[in-house]
């Protein structure tokens, strides 16, 4: 479907301003309420972008969020595959976004801590190990302590959205932190039925759970900011992207901060939906029009950068066929919040 640049402006606010409804929003575009209105139910019933709220993990007790990939001997459908190892990754409370082709896959998770990011992958690796389906690589785990790193973007795809549609704006980065509440035990099925149900209206929510539409709306402004963060995230497949880059690179420890916010600022112009940053570990996942585009920004990425010898070696990549892949979980916290908060 072709955006017209109207429907780019609203679908980019839409990203951007999450928490605005269609009056806010038209009063800071400038457009008519009807146009809002009817541009974003145009958008949302054509699957452009979809509403979730995202628990602020380390304010409820996760300490680690870790990322897993590998690459599989393709003797095996993907449908075989995930079905095999369905308990410890799509079923998995712990696991929140997976993305898997035939030859490879890499799931995000938050654990309470390391051993249980670890227990995970370990067994799935001794599942899939026994039937050969894994490469000799095994499963690489990325743990990353959530009060040591530097969150830069977790999944907003505002900058993405900028550079695609050419818009001139400013963006700021907004860190992904809040502030622990401590929940009784009412206030905790609120909470899990707001991360379950983002798309709910307080109305529908107030049915489900058995309390007022007040109540639901006083709670969902008391968390938002503090240990949830509500967002609007594109269909990645509906903007024409055809590629997914997972690049992780080690920085030398003489690589001073300012080339390596220099490193993180490049990656985040390019579209960055995803960006971590731990001491000297930098972890990134990036969309790109095709296999040319991301080319031509690695090209672009060692010129600029290889002279100075920044990295310990050179990044590790995989490459994902936005087309031929299937996104088993997207953005499924609930599970989590379940397992962490004992509800």
């Amino acid at each position: 479907m072709h955006l017209s640049e109207n429907e780019k402006t609203i679908l980019y606010n839409l990203i951007k301003y999450p928490l605005f409804n269609n009056r806010e929003l038209s009063e800071k575009l400038g457009f008519k309420l009807s146009t809002v209105t009817a541009c974003k139910r145009r958008l949302k019933e054509k699957g452009f972008f979809s509403t979730v709220r995202i628990p602020i993990a380390t304010n409820i007790g996760c300490e680690i969020m870790s990322v897993a990939f590998a690459q599989f001997i393709s003797t095996l459908s993907l449908n075989e595959r995930l079905k095999l190892g369905s308990k410890l990754d799509i079923e998995h409370p712990d696991v929140f976004w997976m993305m898997s082709e035939p030859s490879q896959g890499m799931t995000l998770q938050f654990s309470k801590n390391y051993s249980d990011a670890r227990e995970r992958t370990k067994k799935i690796e001794e599942i899939y190990g026994e039937h050969k389906y894994l490469g000799d690589t095994g499963i690489t785990l990325l743990p990353f302590s959530l009060k040591l790193t530097n969150i830069i973007n977790f999944f907003d795809y505002t900058f993405l959205l900028r550079r695609l549609f050419n818009i001139k704006d400013k963006k700021t980065i907004s860190e992904f932190k809040g502030e622990k509440i401590k929940l009784n035990e009412n206030e905790k099925k609120i909470y899990h039925a707001l991360i379950k149900y983002p798309e709910l209206s307080d109305r529908d929510l107030a049915k489900k759970t058995g309390t007022s539409r007040f109540t639901i709306s006083r709670m969902r402004e008391k968390f938002e900011g503090k240990i949830m963060r509500t967002m609007n995230i594109p269909d990645m497949k509906k903007l024409g992207l055809k590629i997914v880059a997972l690049i992780h690179m080690r920085f030398n420890i003489t690589t001073s901060s300012d080339t390596r916010k220099r490193v993180t600022t490049d990656m985040l112009d390019q579209g960055a939906v995803f960006l971590l940053l731990e001491h000297v570990s930098c972890l990134a996942i990036i969309p790109f029009e095709n296999f040319d585009c991301y080319r031509i920004y690695m090209n672009n990425f060692s010129k600029k950068y290889r002279e100075y010898d920044i990295l310990v070696e050179e990044p590790k990549i995989l490459l994902f066929s936005v087309s031929e892949s299937r996104f088993p979980k997207k953005h499924v916290y609930a599970p989590l919040v379940k397992k962490v908060l004992n509800i």
